[in-house]
């Protein structure tokens, strides 16, 4: 029993989750879409990315997911969407530029300040965002139910986005729920959407 106290304190699970509302400011991002099992395709995906982009951006670039489908209620979650990118400095712009059109895959986008609802966790390991799906991605959908943030729940929120604050021994991750009519700007994929068992967005959040 003592051994489950100290790894459940470890790991962080007994902290209450703590949802912000706050704006989510503009950004300027690289990033790369896939398709994948988001649990099977991560390591690769990232390992790719910043194979490609080493040496051209500095190294303490803040680097992000976003994730647009659920697995559970995805028939085939090796069709689940997303993009990794990193967010890049004002002055990086042109350089960011030049990459994505000399690049196969790689896109450059001007992401527009935005409501968001925000909270984060410590990083430990994978299970990290196994209690992050159970707790915050609820939490988010609860929050925006309670407080009538959206009339349209399928049309004004548009994936889930992960911050990687992992440059330090203080590792954590930010996830971060852009909502309302400017959203849409973060629906970055291009793939097909998969064939969902349940197509309602509040359900997919609350069920994951």
């Amino acid at each position: 029993m003592a051994v489950v106290t100290i790894f459940i304190v470890f790991m962080g699970f007994h902290k209450r989750v703590i949802i912000e509302k706050k704006k989510l400011p503009r950004r300027f991002a690289l990033y790369h879409e896939f398709v994948g099992n988001y649990p099977q395709v991560m390591s690769q995906i990232y390992t790719e990315f910043f194979r490609d982009i080493y040496g051209v951006f500095h190294r303490d670039t803040l680097s992000f997911g976003i994730y647009y489908d659920n697995l559970s209620r995805t028939v085939d979650p090796n069709q689940a969407r997303g993009i990794v990118g990193v967010y890049v400095f004002e002055q990086d712009v042109g350089a960011a530029q030049a990459f994505a059109s000399s690049h196969a895959g790689y896109h450059f986008a001007v992401f527009p300040e935005v409501d968001a609802l925000f909270s984060r966790i410590i990083h430990r390991n994978a299970l990290s965002f196994l209690w992050a799906r159970w707790r915050i991605f609820p939490a988010f959908f609860k929050y925006l139910s309670q407080y009538h943030l959206v009339t349209n729940i399928d049309e004004e929120v548009n994936g889930i986005i992960e911050d990687y604050y992992w440059g330090s021994s203080n590792k954590y991750t930010e996830f971060i729920l852009p909502f309302g009519p400017h959203a849409q700007a973060y629906y970055r994929t291009t793939a097909p959407a998969p064939r969902q068992k349940i197509k309602s967005l509040r359900k997919f959040a609350i069920r994951i």
